[in-house]
């Protein structure tokens, strides 16, 4: 009995203020509204009032500390490998097929001896960026993706962030891409640290990179921790005849990927060999395939 007092105790002292169980709970059922609302209107205000309850909770610091065991099943959250960042994405389907994007990013940072979470909002401004491999974005003009992946890495000792994401996109395309998340010499989140070479000869490099494809299909894109690689569908239109029209792009069964050097660059290697040496232990062994989330 003392035990189970002292847990119960010691809960309260961690999150004080908020009863974290309880608000996620709410959080969940406001959530499910965002996808249940058969109306384009409800969703919106269901997505609106979630949205402020979300920002509500997190700017508390102590919500740094919780898990949120119940909107993990809607894989919401992803937490990076240093446990410095947390990032909550999420998805609203429009009545015309298309997406949009919304989210949050926790930050913690030491400051005074004292760790700080700060709290950043994310805006989709998708529709408005040209030219996205290129630009380079922030929290407030940000490429909105629903993030199902975050690796760790690292340039000239500068620590940054690699995101995999989806992009639903619209009615006749989606999108897989890979943006770099880090923080500038103020501690303000960061989108497309040119870290991406995509041509080897050139060492041209992009601050983001985007698959494009037929909405509907399967394209994968995945992280390999053990070789520190990333592998991804190689796309191509059903006809030459339809180069650029990606609403006929579509994985050719052949394989890229993205290979972490020791300046913490992901180097292109096309035609990449995507079979893992075989472990006779592992029942689960089998080459890329799948969608990554």
């Amino acid at each position: 009995k003392t035990s189970i007092l002292f847990i119960i105790l010691y809960s309260n002292i961690c999150f004080a203020g908020i009863d974290f169980t309880a608000k996620q709970i709410e959080l969940s059922a406001l959530f499910r509204k965002t996808f249940a609302e058969k109306n384009e209107v409800d969703r919106v205000e269901a997505n609106l009032d979630f949205t402020q309850a979300m920002g509500a909770m997190l700017k508390d610091e102590n919500s740094f500390s919780f898990p949120f065991d119940s909107l993990v099943k809607f894989k919401i959250m992803l937490e990076s490998p240093d446990k410095e960042v947390r990032i909550f994405t999420w998805n609203l389907s429009m009545e015309d097929e298309s997406q949009r994007y919304f989210g949050f990013i926790q930050h913690a940072v030491k400051r005074k001896k004292q760790q700080v979470i700060e709290l950043y909002k994310l805006t989709d401004n998708s529709d408005n960026i040209k030219n996205p491999e290129m630009q380079p974005l922030d929290n407030t003009n940000w490429y909105g993706a629903f993030y199902y992946k975050i690796i760790e890495t690292k340039k000239k000792k500068k620590k940054h962030y690699t995101l995999l994401g989806w992009d639903g996109n619209t009615r006749i395309t989606n999108k897989k891409l890979i943006d770099i998340l880090f923080f500038d010499g103020k501690g303000l989140p960061k989108f497309g640290q040119p870290v991406l070479v995509v041509d080897k000869q050139t060492n041209k490099t992009q601050k983001r990179f985007i698959l494009e494809y037929k909405a509907g299909l399967t394209v994968s894109l995945r992280y390999y921790p053990e070789k520190n690689v990333i592998i991804f569908d190689h796309l191509s239109p059903e006809d030459s005849s339809q180069k650029g029209h990606f609403q006929y792009y579509g994985p050719d069964l052949s394989l890229d990927a993205f290979v972490l050097d020791k300046k913490g660059r992901w180097i292109i290697e096309s035609d990449f060999e995507g079979k893992n040496e075989k472990d006779k232990k592992d029942k689960d062994y089998k080459t890329p395939q799948g969608d990554g989330k």
